[in-house]
C-alpha cells in the first residue's frame, strides 16, 4: 500500500539522517491519512531519533556497556584519562588533540 511505502521511505531517510526529508514525507502522509496510527508512530520515532542523533553516547566513548556498574565506569574513565592525558602524548599534534 502507498502509506506503508511512504513510511518505509521515511525510515530510509531516517537511517541516512535526512531528517527534513523524512519529516516532510510523514507530514504529507499525515495530511492524507490523518487518523493513521502507523504514520503518527513513525513521525514520533523519527522526531525522537533526531533528538538522539545530536547526543553523545558516553558509554560507547568509554567502551563499557550501558549496564556497567559504577566501578566499571570509573575504571574505564580513569584508563581513558591516563591514555589521553596531554603529558602522555609523544608528539605535538597528539598533545593538542588531547587538550
Amino acid at each position: 500500500e502507498k502509506r506503508e511505502r511512504t513510511i518505509e521511505l521515511a525510515q530510509a531517510h531516517r537511517w541516512a539522517e535526512e531528517w527534513e526529508e523524512a519529516t516532510a514525507l510523514l507530514n504529507g502522509a499525515r495530511k492524507q491519512w490523518p487518523r493513521a496510527a502507523d504514520v503518527n508512530q513513525a513521525l514520533r520515532e523519527i522526531n525522537e531519533a533526531r533528538k538522539q542523533a545530536g547526543r553523545r553516547d558516553y558509554y560507547a566513548i568509554l567502551g563499557v556497556p550501558k549496564e556497567a556498574t559504577d566501578d566499571q565506569i570509573q575504571r574505564a574513565y580513569n584508563k581513558a584519562a591516563r591514555r589521553w592525558h596531554p603529558d602522555k602524548q609523544r608528539n605535538e599534534e597528539d598533545k593538542q588533540r588531547a587538550i
